[in-house]
């Protein structure tokens, strides 16, 4: 006599590989967005970083200079000839600060502006060509030169104050802005 058996697989279902496939595809999804989300947060890192150390650089750049200038606080008529040699001129963006170091050498610094509307941070000795201090991917939205005078009696004492900001031009969503600034003390002692 002949037995009819019957063999039961054991298996997965439709359903149930299509559940299995759909939270496999969720789990995914959950985890590269966290892991984009964290290369965007470390890209803006480096970004601002960036950005800060190139302004620290122009920043020393202009305080080892300005702490070379000499002080006279005679009325700025914006040449290293004048009566003046420690002046800030204009006002806003324009504004830039002019003065001579104990070498006689005239040094300007002021914001250059290049055809894309990028501002940079220049330095000029003597009127010759600028050198910019800061790179074409960091627009200056800001540059801030404040000085005051201290008279004793024999000598002339300034404080400048610099501030500068800076914008980077490389991401569009979520533009990274550092701002410092720095006081500088110069005198004829």
């Amino acid at each position: 006599m002949k037995e009819n058996s019957i063999k039961i697989e054991s298996g997965f279902t439709l359903l149930e590989m299509m559940i299995a496939v759909s939270l496999f595809t969720v789990v995914m999804l959950i985890s590269s967005s966290m892991f984009l989300s964290s290369i965007d947060s470390q890209s803006r890192a480096i970004g601002s970083k960036n950005i800060q150390e190139s302004l620290n650089f122009a920043l020393a750049s202009m305080s080892n200079e300005i702490a070379k200038a000499v002080v006279d606080p005679g009325p700025c008529d914006g040449r290293c000839d004048g009566a003046s040699v420690f002046c800030v001129l204009g006002s806003g963006l324009e504004k830039k600060i002019i003065f001579k170091e104990l070498d006689n050498t005239c040094i300007a610094y002021q914001l250059t502006t290049f055809s894309s509307d990028v501002r940079v941070l220049s330095m000029s000795r003597d009127g010759l060509t600028p050198v910019y201090l800061t790179p074409r991917n960091i627009n200056i939205s800001d540059l801030n030169f404040n000085t005051e005078y201290v008279t004793n009696v024999t000598n002339y004492i300034a404080k400048a104050s610099v501030s500068i900001t800076g914008q980077g031009l490389n991401r569009e969503n979520h533009p990274d802005i550092v701002s410092i600034q720095t006081l500088v003390t110069v005198g004829n002692y």
